[in-house]
């Protein structure tokens, strides 16, 4: 009797170090709403921060606003990506790249240390600046970096808004890849105000009841989630309560 006593402790300890303590351990990262502009920018926020902060014993006062850690934590990954070396979810990257915004999303590294990034449309023999492309483009950038550079399976990818600057057709497109992040390994969060994302997360988890002989040919069925893989929190719902 002692040890079924045992085996049931061991058991439940499991099941609280899987669901309690494990996330804890894994690496997180964020991508906040304002990516886009950040991604446009980030060079010229950069240079003007250092400027300030190696004037500071001259300048005391300084106009310059402080950055939010989310925000200094985005720019720091940016920064480091430019010693970093291709990840194994880079396939998940090239995925994104080739169904969203129809071409490359590259880093280009200087001799200072500090990247530049730009965006080869499928075709073309030459690069564009990020700022001079679209505003989805921007905005699928740094997901397409962060895969290909810093995210592993069992890592946490936190989207602040992952519908900004995206046509609905394109928002269904984000959240069919975003599925496929999750059957990959990463863990996916999402805060977001977009209809068309959650409908097209809750199809793909109709999908999945669904026999596999009866998915072929719609989209998505590669992708299919599982009810135990989706879950959700209304903050306003909660709000009211």
């Amino acid at each position: 009797m002692p040890f079924i006593g045992d085996h049931y402790l061991f058991e439940v300890l499991d099941v609280m170090f899987r669901s309690l303590i494990r996330p804890l351990t894994r690496t997180a990262y964020y991508l906040p709403a304002d990516r886009t502009g950040v991604m446009h920018s980030h060079q010229v926020v950069v240079s003007t921060l250092i400027q300030s902060a190696t004037a500071a014993g001259l300048r005391p006062s300084t106009n310059v606003p402080l950055l939010s850690g989310v925000l200094a934590d985005f720019l720091d990954d940016l920064i480091g990506i430019s010693q970093s070396r291709p990840q194994p979810s880079e396939m998940l990257a090239r995925a994104l790249e080739k169904n969203l915004v129809a071409g490359a999303v590259r880093l280009q590294r200087s001799e200072t240390g500090y990247p530049s990034f730009a965006y080869r449309p499928a075709g073309w023999d030459t690069d564009l600046p990020l700022m001079r492309t679209s505003s989805m483009v921007s905005e699928i950038a740094p997901v397409v970096l962060y895969l290909r550079y810093l995210v592993r399976p069992q890592d946490v990818l936190i989207i602040e808004e992952p519908e900004s600057h995206l046509h609905p057709a394109m928002q269904a497109v984000f959240a069919r890849e975003l599925a496929r992040l999750v059957r990959s390994g990463v863990r996916v969060m999402l805060t977001t105000h977009s209809e068309w994302i959650l409908e097209a997360l809750a199809n793909l988890v109709r999908l999945a009841e669904l026999p596999k002989s009866e998915r072929k040919g719609i989209t998505g069925s590669d992708v299919a989630l599982s009810s135990d893989e989706v879950g959700g929190v209304d903050v306003h719902a909660e709000r009211g309560r």
